[in-house]
């Protein structure tokens, strides 16, 4: 906590405005590319410095991000306009309203949400898609039946939403917040924007590609091939050279050559309807305690 004060301290006038921190799988991408298209906006180069993030509220949860000022800095282009980016992960980082505030006390926030068995079932064929797929079950029906297996316990933690968002509105104002649920973006992607800019102060815009999908499931083409990355991924971390495996997964490049030649499109299998009972019955205590959070401080 120590370093995030002074970094928070040496920040001087350098502030950025706009921050979005959660959840992934929630049309966090689209949001950003509509964000990155404003003219009044700076977005930042990459959609999730994870800059601000610190302790993790859940276990191995530790996103790559920017180490030091110079490199935050260095993801806008700092001319004057609204400087903004979106890092999916901030809303499981504890302490995170304070680090805000400490930077920048009026800062607003945006929070997407998704209902819960759709979240689940998203953020599954993602994590799937990873260099880590292969060690997990053949479809989240699977995978939230074994018993005590660590996955599914993440997941389930991942997906409490109404739990980091009651614990981050206790210690930020509500008035500098935007909810903006998955659902909205399907159904009505222009009044969504224009409460958007609203709420950010800056002039009506229509972007490119409101209605397109972004961010689709994909799928490994190669178990072994996901095995080796990771290992190689593991053994340069085991080194000391965390640095070039967060250059690596940063690189524009770099990324996109992967996701072309060890991924594939690929449509996710509806969940049954005996799993959707058993997150909605997992999870019923925390629907109802972001229900009576966002209603609490009028953001219903």
């Amino acid at each position: 906590m120590a370093r995030a004060k002074t970094r928070d301290a040496e920040m001087g006038d350098f502030k950025v405005d706009v921050v979005g921190i959660g959840f992934p799988k929630c049309g966090t991408t689209w949001v950003a590319n509509m964000l990155a298209q404003h003219p009044e906006v700076d977005f930042a180069k990459d959609k999730e410095p994870h800059y601000f993030f610190a302790d993790s509220l859940i276990a191995g949860n530790s996103p790559l991000k920017v180490g030091s000022l110079a490199e935050y800095k260095g993801q806008f282009d700092n001319d004057g306009r609204l400087r903004a980016e979106f890092s999916v992960d901030y809303l499981y980082s504890d302490g995170l309203a304070k680090r805000l505030l400490d930077h920048n006390p009026k800062v607003k926030v945006l929070i997407c949400t998704r209902d819960r068995a759709d979240f689940m079932n998203s953020y599954f064929w993602f994590d799937k898609s990873s260099m880590r797929g292969h060690e997990m079950a053949s479809n989240l029906d699977d995978q939230l039946l074994y018993k005590e297996n660590s996955i599914g316990q993440t997941l389930i933690q991942r997906s409490k939403f109404g739990l980091y968002v009651d614990k981050f509105l206790k210690n930020f104002p509500a008035s500098q917040v935007m909810l903006i649920e998955h659902k909205s973006i399907k159904d009505n992607p222009k009044e969504l924007l224009s409460s958007l800019w609203n709420f950010l102060g800056i002039s009506s815009f229509s972007p490119q590609g409101i209605n397109e999908k972004v961010n689709t499931s994909m799928a490994i083409r190669s178990v072994k091939s996901a095995q080796v990355i990771n290992f190689t991924f593991g053994l340069l971390q085991r080194v000391g050279m965390s640095k070039v495996t967060f250059w690596l997964m940063r690189n524009k490049s770099i990324r996109s050559l992967y996701e072309k030649f060890f991924k594939k499109k690929f449509s996710k299998p509806a969940l049954s309807p005996a799993t959707i009972d058993l997150i909605n019955s997992t999870l019923e205590d925390d629907v109802k305690l972001l229900k009576t959070t966002l209603g609490k401080h009028g953001l219903l």
